[in-house]
């Protein structure tokens, strides 16, 4: 089901979908690259496991710092280059969507990093149970291309977003 999901993203052309497999040096700098071509720095991070996105060892390096200093989308991001000088990303904005289970989770972060830095930010949706089986989930081609043409007006979407007074009392 998230291929689906990632397909449907692909053909709509609304994200940029970097590599699952990533270390720091290369999700900022693909990043950058991003900025280059489209002139945001937008980009999604998309792993069917969690695993695959963010090793046991990557997990415990600087990645982890990284992703939670891009996580408030700051309006400019500075990283320090190992040989001198720096690389300067603005208005980085890096959305993260992968699977994992319990276990896996526990092995990426200690139990002392749950609540806090990166993981504080972090939606973990957990379901103990499924709630049914699909052996071959489908989605309408009608459906899909709603969804489509949603994402990519919604992308076109710009200016300055404000609360109604309704939406305040909300």
């Amino acid at each position: 089901p998230t291929n689906m999901v990632r397909t449907m993203l692909t053909l709509s052309g609304t994200a940029q979908i970097m590599s699952q497999k990533i270390t720091n040096a290369a999700m900022i700098t693909a990043l950058k690259n991003c900025a280059a071509k489209t002139t945001r720095s937008e980009m999604l991070a998309w792993a069917s496991e969690l695993s695959v996105f963010l090793s046991v060892e990557e997990a415990r390096r600087e990645i982890t710092t990284t992703l939670t200093d891009l996580y408030d989308c700051p309006p400019i991001f500075k990283n320090e280059l190992k040989g001198g000088g720096e690389e300067i990303i603005p208005f980085p904005c890096l959305n993260v969507f992968a699977a994992t289970n319990p276990t896996s989770l526990a092995e990426r972060f200690p139990e002392s990093a749950m609540g806090t830095g990166f993981i504080s930010r972090v939606h973990l949706i957990h379901e103990d149970a499924r709630r049914k089986k699909v052996s071959r989930p489908t989605i309408q081609d009608v459906d899909a291309m709603k969804l489509i043409e949603d994402l990519q007006h919604i992308k076109k979407i710009k200016g300055i977003f404000c609360f109604s007074k309704e939406g305040e009392v909300w």
